[in-house]
């Protein structure tokens, strides 16, 4: 045997198995004397050895165990514990049967050279001489040599029998909370199996307790349907979509429609069960019948009464619920608290359970009228609702809804009360906004003199300001009752009533002018600019209106149209007269050879030509406004079409190349001159804003329905701003380019009308510097 006296230096460590290992003869075994043990062996012996902790060293691939006192008290004393005759012992045989959980830990430690741990494991142990089952955690970690290789394995054993009773603990607590519901609870595995039902969902249910874990939340024999009939599929019952989501569903209302009994409606609220890594296990829900609410609903329509309602029903029964849920036995004592009442305390279970208010932090005040409402449920056996501001441990003071509810054994007297509080700061604040708001907004409409007017979801007019009724001379209250549209001129009253539907219908803005009866007597015009009002969740609330008085407006173009039509009818005669004259002159100068002459003939006879384009144009506008311009429709090839404008147009146009593509035979129902007005108004403004000898083209396809004429340039481009007002009438773009070039801005509003009472379309798409494209649609003939 190795004398003690020559190892002090090696092994510093002090206690009986530090002597044990010192005195043994180690010369027999596969590592040799303590003198050759290498440093690593010897550092990590001393570290276990020092330990106060149960610890254990294996070495030699687990033929050579070592372990301290800790270990050896926790795991083994007396006959049956690990003692000097077992430190030679293969580490197999000293743990027994324990070893067939171990040993795979060891021998992956061995051969992977990772550390691994071995969590909460149920073990057979020898303590005091006794046989007893306790939880250990085990942590594997490799010693390595110096190229890095695990020569030998430590291991740190944790004793975790006190955590897992205390997990056995709340789970019992929370057990007696749920048995104790008001509501129905049922709780599912991750697959929809019911693990969990109480009582109260036994008795909502009429259903034996024993039929419940043999189904699933959505199981045929519960007869789940939708409000409206429809039979629910598993993956839209509640506690389905919350495991899906991960995300809690609240309020959440359906049937159960049994063969041979009447409906029964429920609501629901449920919430994911995750576990410490968050992964989803399983589902929480919670319901009550509502029949009889439902019923109430219907002969009263009391729309409040269903969200209070709401608001007694629990969230969730998990950590994931912001709602604050707890019991008081008879003392008023806390004996449950969920965990967002301790975060709101800032408290661990054990510093809240088992006291009462004052010593959780409230105020006198707060206990004592808690401690009143307590005796009140006691006595009453009635539950009751309140609210309260409570000071939150991290977010201040918050505004609190609760109810205290009696919980009764099977005698039928109360023996603890449940209570479940929410907090409702964001809601109180969310409505002292939006009255703050609306009453800002009706301040400014009615201080504003605007016809300002609210519309609902279906159409129905909400809201309309004081200056309808000094306009109208009616009361808000007879206009709210469609009066206002009994006010429209029956001229304006289908056109503008079916602008509001179809916008209503499309939830898109919409501008229209219309005639209403003032309180003069007269009628005034009303240009109305309406846009679609939406909730931050996306959905559609209606529309807010604003009208303007044009009748000024109205009465001046109506001055000016009959002017121009006035000047340009009294011009079209005498100007017609000189073109006569003009053409017999310069017939005459040809014949005379006097060819200066006839020169200056024919250029005067072009801007007299230019002239009565303008004055033909301005009577085309006098009709538009008039409803005077006729549309002679009738069935027409545009293949034909086009070829008629190509042999017009090119003759006259060797400034350009103009290029018409192929077009297929396209019928369509078209005033046949009326189009090519619009195609040559096209291709003249090409021609006049684009570089001479650039490229025109010109197309005709069939598309969606539509035949769709297309002229594109390469000429100056016209800037975003423009384009949307290009189509106005008297519009013209401003600009150096364009300050050389004639016309009043009348082609295009004409060309829009035409094509807009032919059923299409009319638009550009334009990049300055590059060029644009002119096009229209025209309706194929079917």
């Amino acid at each position: 045997m190795q004398p003690l006296s020559r190892v002090p230096s090696l092994i510093h460590a002090k206690g009986e198995m530090a002597d044990s290992i010192r005195s043994f003869d180690w010369s027999a075994t596969s590592i040799g004397q303590i003198t050759s043990w290498p440093a690593n062996l010897l550092t990590a012996l001393n570290l276990v050895l020092d330990s106060p902790s149960p610890m254990v060293l294996w070495w030699a691939g687990g033929k050579i165990q070592f372990y301290n006192d800790a270990f050896r008290a926790n795991l083994g004393t007396g006959e049956s514990g690990l003692k000097r005759d077992v430190l030679d012992l293969d580490a197999s045989v000293c743990w027994g049967d324990n070893w067939l959980l171990i040993g795979p830990l060891i021998e992956g430690v061995f051969r992977t050279g990772e550390p691994a741990q071995l969590k909460d494991q149920l073990i057979a142990v020898f303590r005091n001489g006794v046989r007893e089952e306790a939880h250990w955690t085990f942590s594997c970690s490799p010693v390595r040599n110096s190229e890095g290789m695990p020569e030998g394995i430590l291991i740190v054993c944790t004793e975790t029998s006190k955590s897992n009773q205390l997990i056995q603990e709340n789970e019992q607590h929370l057990k007696r909370v749920l048995d104790h519901m008001a509501e129905g609870v049922g709780i599912t595995d991750i697959n929809g199996r019911i693990v969990y039902s109480n009582p109260m969902a036994h008795q909502i249910l009429s259903t034996n307790s024993s039929l419940f874990p043999e189904r699933s939340s959505n199981s045929p024999e519960w007869f789940n349907t939708h409000l409206d009939g429809r039979p629910m599929a598993d993956s839209e019952h509640p506690t389905m979509i919350a495991m899906a989501t991960g995300k809690p569903v609240f309020g959440f209302e359906f049937a159960i429609e049994r063969p041979g009994t009447s409906k029964m409606y429920l609501i629901m609220n449920a919430a994911p069960i995750t576990d410490a890594n968050g992964n989803i296990t399983g589902s929480v829900g919670m319901f009550s019948d509502i029949t009889e609410r439902k019923a109430t609903e219907v002969a009263l329509r009391v729309a409040k009464d269903a969200i209070e309602m709401q608001k007694l029903l629990y969230e969730a029964i998990t950590s994931n619920t912001p709602d604050l849920m707890y019991m008081f036995d008879l003392d008023y004592k806390f004996i449950y608290v969920n965990k967002a009442v301790l975060d709101m305390w800032g408290k661990t279970w054990e510093q809240a359970i088992g006291k009462g208010l004052r010593e959780n932090g409230y105020e006198d005040w707060h206990a004592s009228m808690h401690e009143r409402e307590i005796d009140q449920v006691v006595a009453t056996k009635q539950r009751i609702r309140g609210e309260v501001a409570f000071p939150h441990a991290t977010l201040g003071k918050r505004i609190y809804d609760y109810i205290f509810v009696p919980v009764f054994d099977e005698a039928g007297e109360v023996i603890a009360v449940s209570g479940t509080t929410r907090d409702i700061t964001e809601i109180r604040k969310a409505e002292a906004a939006i009255s703050e708001s609306e009453l800002r907004f009706r301040n400014m409409a009615e201080g504003s003199g605007i016809l300002i007017a609210f519309g609902s979801e279906s159409g129905e007019i909400t809201y309309f300001n004081q200056a309808w009724s000094e306009l109208t001379g009616k009361s808000t209250q007879e206009l709210l009752a469609f009066g206002w549209a009994d006010l429209v001129h029956s001229e304006d009253k289908e056109p503008y009533l079916n602008l509001y539907m179809d916008s209503l219908r499309k939830q898109v803005p919409y501008t229209g002018e219309y005639r209403i009866l003032s309180k003069s007597g007269e009628y005034r015009w009303l240009l109305t600019f309406a846009s679609p009002r939406f909730e931050p969740d996306g959905s559609f609330t209606g529309f807010i209106g604003s009208s303007l008085d044009i009748t000024e407006r109205k009465q001046n173009e109506q001055r000016k149209n009959d002017f121009i039509s006035m000047v340009s009818h009294e011009l079209k005669t005498p100007l017609t007269s000189t073109i006569s004259y003009v053409q017999v002159s310069h017939k005459k100068a040809l014949a005379d050879g006097d060819m200066l002459t006839a020169g200056m003939l024919e250029r005067a006879s072009k801007q007299l030509g230019k002239m009565t384009t303008l004055i033909n144009g301005f009577l085309n506008v006098s009709r538009l406004e008039a409803g005077k311009i006729y549309i002679d429709k009738r069935p027409f090839d545009m293949a034909v079409l086009m070829k008629e404008v190509e042999k017009g147009i090119v003759p006259e146009a060797s400034s350009h190349r103009i290029l018409f593509a192929p077009v297929e035979e396209t019928w369509t129902s078209v005033d046949k001159d009326k189009i090519e007005q619009v195609i040559n108004n096209f291709i003249s403004n090409a021609i006049k804003y684009s570089p001479a000898g650039s490229t025109i083209h010109i197309s005709c396809v069939s598309q969606d329905g539509y035949a769709r004429v297309d002229v594109k340039d390469q000429g100056i481009g016209i800037k975003p701003e423009d384009q949307e007002k290009l189509f106005d009438r008297f519009y013209r773009v401003e600009g150096l380019h364009n300050k050389s070039i004639s016309g009043f801005g009348i082609g295009l509003y004409i060309c829009k009308e035409i094509i807009e009472r032919h059923g299409g379309q009319i638009g550009v798409s334009s990049t300055p510097g590059v060029g644009s494209d002119f096009w229209f649609t025209l309706p194929l003939e079917t």
